[in-house]
């Protein structure tokens, strides 16, 4: 777990067992601190709730918790396909598999084992899609609900399956009752979701308001500017640009002294920077990309094997080959958008050996 995430769970579970409201920190000199609105919010909400609760470490619990996303994600991944692999050679494959992702997950474990557990719910749905049991939808409602949630524990974890199952709806199953329903739940559970995330954010505004002298206004949401910033400067440059958290902060801070890190002040003003980065460094804007897709694209092609064309030889594949790319692609930009580095290729690699396995 990294270093500030560990002192954030400290200063949260500190700051519910002396305020009893969520997000609010206390640090080592008793100083409230605001959290979720520059890292991933739901860490800070549900285990300082629970540790609370058990009475317990809470970076422990939530080392525990990251080690259990991990073995559930895996076994999920292996239940789906153990029917598949009828073969000696299939079934060394799918451990083989199964084994380098639960090596990789721990290898990397904190908030992105959410992302791979994300990625490993589009094997779960292709599974049910192939029993073909009426229930099937049923659990694919539950999981579009349990996605929506693990956003909140890991920006856009959740999303990677939102996406193949809106493109499978769309130009799979080409069921108009069916894509409706699928469709209204999801706007269902994502304004319940809203609300519901909205609540937890106005109660912590609303105690630094009264009990502290800033008046907040944020909600709790990823910063995407102050990480595509910093992204920026994945290669050699003369621009002063670095993937280093403290280049954006001193930008912002030489422009407007004392804003909340990563709220709406300081994202707007990297937004700007980032446009303008665009406009006067165009070349430059456009290498750095260039040099990310291509990293990612050997990755890609280096995880599948160069054997795509098999893809086309299976008749589930054939149906699976839009949601899946989809899926993929939308897996890939963090590290297209920030750095390419194994934390925001996660789900890419899992998703890529997944579908590797289904091409087999």
């Amino acid at each position: 777990m990294m270093p500030s995430r560990e002192r954030d769970l400290n200063y949260a579970f500190i700051g519910f067992q002396q305020t009893h409201t969520s997000l609010v920190g206390i640090d080592d000199k008793g100083s409230p601190v605001f959290l979720g609105a520059f890292d991933d919010p739901g860490i800070y909400y549900l285990f300082p709730k629970l540790a609370s609760l058990l009475h317990c470490n809470v970076v422990l619990l939530a080392q525990i918790t990251y080690l259990l996303i991990i073995i559930v994600a895996t076994s999920i991944i292996w239940f789906s396909f153990k029917d598949k692999a009828k073969s000696m050679q299939q079934k060394i494959l799918l451990y083989s598999v199964c084994g380098f992702l639960f090596a990789l997950n721990i290898f990397k474990s904190d908030v992105y084992t959410f992302s791979y557990l994300g990625a490993a719910i589009i094997p779960f749905v292709i599974y049910l899609l192939a029993t073909k049991k009426r229930y099937s939808y049923m659990i694919i409602f539950i999981l579009v609900a349990l996605s929506f949630k693990l956003n909140f524990f890991r920006s856009h974890s959740g999303t990677i399956s939102l996406v193949f199952f809106a493109f499978y709806f769309l130009f799979v199953i080409r069921e108009w009752k069916t894509t409706v329903a699928f469709f209204a739940s999801v706007v269902l559970v994502f304004i319940a979701n809203y609300f519901i995330t909205n609540n937890i954010a106005e109660n912590r505004n609303k105690w630094f308001t009264t009990n502290t002298t800033i008046s907040i206004d944020e909600s709790l949401s990823h910063p995407f500017w102050h990480s595509a910033y910093i992204g920026l400067g994945f290669i050699p440059n003369s621009l002063g640009l670095s993937y280093n958290d403290q280049v954006a902060m001193d930008k912002v801070y030489s422009m407007h002294p004392g804003v909340l890190f990563c709220g709406k002040i300081y994202e707007s003003t990297l937004k700007q920077e980032y446009l303008k980065i665009l406009e006067t460094e165009t070349w430059y804007f456009v290498k750095v990309h260039l040099v990310k897709i291509f990293m990612v694209l050997g990755l890609f092609l280096f995880l599948l094997n160069i054997q795509i064309k098999k893809l086309f030889k299976l008749k589930l594949s054939q149906s699976l080959i839009l949601p899946f790319a989809a899926s993929i692609f939308f897996a890939a930009l963090p590290a297209i958008i920030v750095v390419p580095r194994i934390n925001y290729l996660n789900a890419f690699i899992t998703l890529c050996f997944v579908w590797f396995y289904i091409s087999c």
